[in-house]
């Protein structure tokens, strides 16, 4: 899986492509490191390793935090293998929603348990 030297616009295609994009590329390991012959480690800097790969640093990000997401809440990414990347913001919007709702009201129940203890 190879990209252009060139740097461009990254017009997302789908989810098997935003995994492969994070995960199968040199992005990651440029950054933590290879060892050249001599066998001392060149590192890039994130943004060095985005313009190696040829997709913008802003977007690799962008795809990890959506992948990470959609693992935390779940997501089947088989299922949606072939759908745009934009199902998977869906479910990681909807989710972290829900997310946010549930600590509000676990927030709000400690807090009445707090003032009813107190009483």
């Amino acid at each position: 899986f190879f990209f252009s030297s060139r740097r461009r616009h990254t017009r997302c295609s789908g989810v098997s492509w935003a995994r492969r994009c994070v995960q199968e590329t040199e992005w990651r390991q440029l950054y933590y490191g290879v060892p050249d012959q001599s066998g001392s480690v060149n590192r890039l800097s994130l943004d060095e390793a985005a313009n190696k790969v040829g997709i913008s640093k802003k977007s690799l990000d962008d795809y990890l935090l959506q992948l990470r997401f959609g693992k935390k809440f779940g997501f089947n990414f088989n299922e949606h293998i072939n759908d745009k990347v934009g199902v998977l913001r869906a479910f990681v919007k909807k989710n972290k929603l829900k997310e946010k709702e549930t600590q509000q009201v676990s927030k709000y129940r400690n807090n009445k348990v707090h003032e009813l203890e107190t009483v």
